[in-house]
């Protein structure tokens, strides 16, 4: 009986610590994630020189943070060393967080470029390209016909870029964006680069490439060995936005600390700009290559978050917006089989709460001082209208008389700032254009593009004469020899069932009137 006792004993024992040891081994975090390091992957930008900066690394390991930077090049790669565990952060951009999406969440933004990333223009080894302003319409239609002309003689212009990293998609945003004047297919994309080093030296090298998408301090470089900007980020402010994204398992097992670095970071920045010249030495202690003038250039070229400006693009759709329009555009090319469905899914606004918190307790102190007015005061900052992009003027067109017919259309353009023809629009044009030649030969055709309000006055009259043109454009592709005129309304007639930010705002109408 002793023995059976003692039997049980034991076997209760037994299993006591082995359940006690099932417990305390789950309650311990996997050591890649508290093994007291966090690793952040990203490139040697100069936009990131804070996370490569000492005093910046002092500061979080006064909050127990301990940070090491890794140069990872492969943004594929990137992504899957964060879902994998490897690594903790990443800093990237957000149209390779949507293609690549890493098991993580956005929980940060670094800045955002207007002119440190462009398309330059070979006017070394084409100098009939010169002298033409930039960036013009003649400017584009010079490019289109040096191209065609260069292609019927059995030589197809190359454009170049670093393949599958931010520069490919600035080529293919800017094809969205300026559909009508800026066209991709006009030049060979096949051969394209590893990396913008690579890049720069096939633009000098290559007497075959016309275009070659790179950044500063690159530009700066280019402009000096007499190549032109043709088009740059300063045209397309949100282009090419630079993003913190935390993995899961941080945030599930770490997120004050994730909160406490947002903190430590925005504070950081908020000191450089403050101070120019502590921004210009932080970027020059991290890149001893680049000169004074290349590193004022990039400074012009990069607009820097504040805590509240990023909590901002993350709670009034800003960003929500951006990933739907950037995430249709990776589908329309390939990159990734479908856009995504949930935006919010892709960033979380936890995580900078405590830094805006502790950034509003800083401006109570020091809320008289005109400098801070940026950090505590934010307003956002306008978006660039397209001034020096105006249509060429076209030849006046006799006013219709005011015998319209009840014929008209109206075809919508899928998001904002786009002036493509969908599938829908081409075939309700085709559809009209049909009815045109059969019963309408004499009539006159009258297209009015529309845009909704997503920006300055003399943006949305731009892209609403865009629309207007593609509308045009498709009709004489059909063989319509009518008379057409287009008009650009901007957001000056807009439809008032719907909100200013509407997608049935960004349309254009076609009716028909009697000559």
């Amino acid at each position: 009986m002793n023995s059976l006792r003692k039997a049980i004993l034991l076997f209760v024992i037994s299993l006591l610590i082995v359940v006690s040891f099932v417990v305390i081994k789950s309650l311990i975090p996997p050591k890649s994630q508290n093994s007291g390091e966090w690793l952040m992957l990203g490139n040697p930008f100069s936009g990131f020189s804070t996370f490569r900066n000492e005093e910046f690394k002092r500061d979080l390991e006064k909050e127990g943070i301990s940070l090491k930077f890794e140069w990872e090049p492969d943004q594929k790669e990137r992504a899957r060393r964060l879902s994998d565990g490897e690594a903790q952060l990443i800093v990237t951009t957000l149209d390779q967080v949507i293609q690549h999406r890493p098991e993580g969440k956005i929980v940060g933004l670094i800045d955002r470029t207007k002119g440190a990333d462009a398309v330059v223009i070979n006017t070394v080894d084409f100098p009939s390209l010169r002298d033409l302003k930039y960036p013009s319409f003649e400017a584009f239609e010079a490019l289109r016909k040096l191209a065609n002309n260069e292609h019927s003689k059995g030589r197809k212009l190359k454009m170049v870029y670093a393949k599958n990293n931010p520069p490919e998609f600035l080529a293919r945003y800017l094809d969205f964006k300026f559909d009508t004047e800026f066209e991709l297919n006009y030049f060979d994309t096949k051969d394209c680069c590893n990396n913008i080093i690579e890049t720069f030296e096939t633009l000098q090298t290559d007497r075959d490439v016309v275009l070659a998408v790179i950044f500063e301090p690159f530009i700066t470089k280019a402009e000096k060995a007499g190549y032109k900007v043709l088009l740059s980020t300063e045209y397309v402010p949100k282009a090419i936005v630079d993003v913190l994204v935390a993995s899961d398992q941080l945030l599930q097992q770490q997120s004050r600390k994730v909160s406490k670095f947002l903190e430590v970071y925005y504070d950081h920045i908020n000191k450089l700009l403050l101070d120019k010249s502590l921004m210009r030495k932080q970027i020059l202690d991290d890149d001893k290559t680049l000169s004074l003038e290349e590193t004022e250039n990039l400074l012009e070229g990069i607009y820097f978050f504040t805590a509240k400006e990023a909590k901002a693009w993350f709670t009034n759709e800003t960003l929500e917006d951006l990933i739907d329009e950037f995430g249709l555009l990776l589908e329309l090319s390939n990159k990734i089989d479908r856009a995504p469905q949930r935006s919010k899914d892709f960033f979380t606004v936890e995580s900078i709460e405590q830094a805006v918190a502790t950034n509003e307790e800083l401006c109570g102190k020091f809320e008289k001082l005109l400098q801070f007015k940026r950090i505590c005061q934010f307003e956002p900052v306008p978006e660039l209208d397209f001034d020096d992009i105006s249509p060429d003027p076209t030849p006046p067109v006799p006013t219709p008389p005011s015998d319209s017919l009840s014929i008209s259309e109206t075809v919508y353009f899928l998001t904002s700032g786009s002036s493509t023809l969908t599938p829908d629009s081409s075939k309700t044009i085709d559809n009209l254009a049909k009815k045109i030649q059969e019963e309408y030969p004499d009539v006159f055709v009258k297209v009015i593009g529309h845009a909704s309000r997503t920006g300055g006055k003399k943006y949305n009259d731009f892209l609403s004469y865009q629309r207007a043109k593609a509308v045009e454009e498709y009709l004489r592709s059909l063989g319509l020899k009518n008379t057409i005129d287009i008009e650009a309304q901007g957001f000056s007639n807009p439809l008032p069932d719907f909100p200013p930010k509407d997608r049935h705002q960004q349309r254009a109408e076609i009716s028909l009137v009697r000559q």
